[in-house]
């Protein structure tokens, strides 16, 4: 009877086992079907044409330069560390550069170390080369401050030029006018007038034929030359006016 009842469990376990394999299966099945609907419909959302661009820019020529820079400085850090360490400033006009001192060997050192950095990474420069490498950064500094000092001489030249027109200039007005415009000019410095005013101001003498036309003659000569301003009926100097009576020695008079 027992041997009976033990066939009988063992038969109930087999049954067991493998109706959960059967289960497991069932499941896996399912999970399979479910994930490949999902993967069916992502495929059908999918826009390959972004997915052909994403590529595109994944790939792009920018993308490799930064792998290979990335790559480069992993491989060679320790050279470039000890150059940049060694390096400090350059000067080349209104920039500038130059090499730190090695407290053990000054600047033959921490030239002889770039050297060796540069070794390290495939570059070798023999005394010749280095030498031209310095008389050609020396020529580059040469010409910037020559051009530099050409431009301050240029423009030294326009405002010499510039001075020497106006002083031509107020040679010529102070040969031209007669002294009574001059005069008259003068009488603005640190006041305003009337035309009328103005005009009844002018210094006239005897010899005179005809005063109005005189006055006339005095009130466009200032004008024609920009020394005097008229604007509704008021007369004002013209800060040209003012260098000019400077340029004269009449700046003083009112």
């Amino acid at each position: 009877m027992s041997k009976k009842l033990k066939n009988i469990k063992k038969t109930a376990i087999k049954n067991n086992w493998r109706f959960k394999i059967l289960l497991c299966l069932v499941v896996l099945i399912a999970a399979s079907c479910l994930f490949s609907t999902q993967i069916t419909q992502a495929l059908r959302i999918l826009d390959w044409h972004l997915f052909k661009e994403y590529l595109s820019l994944v790939f792009s020529w920018p993308t490799a330069i930064v792998i290979v820079g990335l790559v480069f400085m992993s491989k060679f850090h320790s050279a470039l560390d000890s150059f940049l360490t060694n390096a400090n400033y350059v000067k080349a006009g209104m920039f500038e550069a130059g090499v730190q001192s090695n407290k053990n060997g000054g600047t033959n050192a921490v030239d002889e170390q770039v050297r060796e950095n540069l070794e390290q990474i495939g570059i070798t420069f023999t005394d010749e080369q280095l030498k031209q490498i310095e008389d050609s950064f020396q020529s580059l500094v040469d010409d910037n401050n020559q051009k530099a000092a050409n431009i301050q001489n240029k423009d030294n030249m326009i405002e010499w030029l510039a001075e020497r027109t106006v002083q031509f200039e107020f040679k010529y007005l102070d040969l031209h006018l007669v002294p009574r415009t001059k005069f008259a000019l003068a009488g603005l410095i640190n006041i305003n007038k009337k035309l009328v005013d103005f005009m009844n101001d002018v210094i006239m003498d005897n010899g005179v034929a005809d005063a109005t036309h005189e006055r006339n003659a005095v009130l466009q000569a200032l004008q024609e030359n920009e020394l005097i301003e008229v604007k509704s009926g008021q007369v004002s100097i013209t800060d040209k006016g003012r260098r000019f009576l400077d340029f004269i020695g009449l700046a003083r008079r009112g």
